[in-house]
């Protein structure tokens, strides 16, 4: 990994509901470069912080997961169960937007709660 690159990355993010962001991330763990794919809240202080609900591993099951989740878009929307309707403006943030929330914390944060995710198992 090159290590001009700070992480962790925002790749996407979107409104999941009133309180939670989903968030797409590059990240890194015990050196190894993983993909974190996260609900994250909003503290009372107004922090960002990592939800339990997600998935953590390593960034080489990136090319079988942006496969698998291809397919399950094509199989949801033979099913009926998505539109073609297009998220509302602002809905969908890309690591290109500019309106980005306070940046999370990487895993290797100390400001990280406990038990959020268990990177320990990013394979």
């Amino acid at each position: 990994m090159s290590s001009t690159v700070s992480l962790p990355v925002i790749i996407a993010q979107w409104r999941r509901n009133a309180r939670d962001t989903v968030m797409v991330r590059i990240d890194q763990f015990n050196g190894t470069a993983v993909i974190d794919i996260r609900a994250w809240w909003t503290s009372p202080t107004g922090e960002l912080r990592a939800g339990r609900s997600g998935i953590t591993m390593s960034v080489r099951h990136l090319p079988s997961l942006a496969r698998a989740l291809t397919d399950a878009e094509a199989t949801a929307r033979e099913l009926g169960l998505l539109t073609d309707q297009i998220p509302p403006e602002g809905a969908l943030e890309t690591a290109g937007s500019s309106a980005s929330p306070a940046a999370p914390p990487s895993f290797n944060s100390p400001k990280r709660s406990h038990g959020a995710h268990c990177p320990e198992q990013a394979d």
